[in-house]
């Protein structure tokens, strides 16, 4: 499973100009109203796993004579269906095929061990297995 989120607030003060400088133009009229945006997407494909992700986000704007104030929020979550890519089977498979072949060392079987296992045998669910202490 894939999942993040953001969100932005960004404001921001313009410098007043000079008025009797040559470079002054009268500015722009800022809109009254807030300006906002929104944007959803779907992705799906298909290969080494079968994976769905789902994105959308939304800004929001609004300029006052000297001040801006932008508000955005992001958010993303995917899932992939394969085990081969969520159990970290193609990665070990192309680390060992690398091997070999760069440099002839054959990394032989990955060892897995369950949460439940790690915490039973070792107090951690990340044990330093060159030390052999186990509880």
């Amino acid at each position: 499973m894939l999942a993040s989120a953001g969100l932005v607030i960004n404001s921001s003060v313009r410098a007043e100009e000079t008025p009797g400088s040559a470079t002054a133009t009268p500015p722009p009229a800022p809109p009254k109203t807030w300006e906002s945006s929104a944007s959803l997407n779907l992705t799906a494909t298909s290969g080494n796993s079968e994976s769905l992700l789902f994105g959308g986000s939304i800004l929001a704007k609004k300029k006052w004579s000297r001040n801006e104030l932008n508000l955005g929020a992001d958010l993303t979550y995917g899932q992939t269906t394969t085990e081969n890519v969520a159990g970290g089977q193609l990665i070990k498979t192309k680390s060992k095929t690398v091997f070999r072949n760069a440099i002839g060392v054959d990394l032989g079987v990955f060892p897995i061990m369950t949460y439940q296992d790690a915490m039973f045998k070792y107090g951690s669910d990340k044990p330093d297995l060159r030390v052999k202490m186990e509880f």
